[in-house]
Formats: C-alpha cells, structure tokens, sequence
C-alpha cells in the first residue's frame, strides 16, 4: 500500500500564510465598507427599503461586521499555527 507524505511544505505554508493574509484584507475592507453604511444610516436615514425592512438591514450589516471579525481572529490563529507560534 502507497502512502502520501501530507506533510506541508515550506513553499505550502507560506502560500496558506499568502492566502490567509488576502483573506484578511478583505474581510477588513467588509468590515469597513459595512462602518461606512452604518455612519450613513445614522447621518442620512435614507436607504431605499421599506420601513419595516430597515432594522433587519442595519442588523445585517452589523451580523456582517461580527462574521468578518471572527473571520480575521480565525486566520491571525492560522497564520501563527502555520509560522509556529501557536
């Protein structure tokens, strides 16, 4: 029976650790644009959604914040894992 050697490579780990840190960017510029939104709804109050559509809108883009948030805990602990500091 053949085996597979799973074991990451220096080039593998720093390409996870590439990818890891685009993701990030992202996920910060998400979180970013979702501030922005929120900062116009406190200035303007003019988003085009009926009024009893708004609060699950501005619920939404703060579930996005929070989602993205964990999202970029989540990868910073990758990134140490895979430089190992973890």
């Amino acid at each position: 029976m053949e085996t597979i050697d799973l074991t990451p490579t220096p080039e593998g780990i720093r390409r996870s650790i590439q990818l890891f840190e685009e993701q990030i960017g992202k996920s910060e510029h998400l979180i970013k644009v979702a501030e922005e939104w929120l900062e116009l709804l406190d200035i303007e109050r003019r988003v085009y959604v009926s009024p009893s559509e708004f609060p699950i809108f501005e619920a939404a883009l703060e579930a996005l914040q929070e989602q993205e948030r964990q999202r970029i805990e989540h990868m910073h602990e990758g990134v140490a894992a895979a430089r190992g500091e973890a």
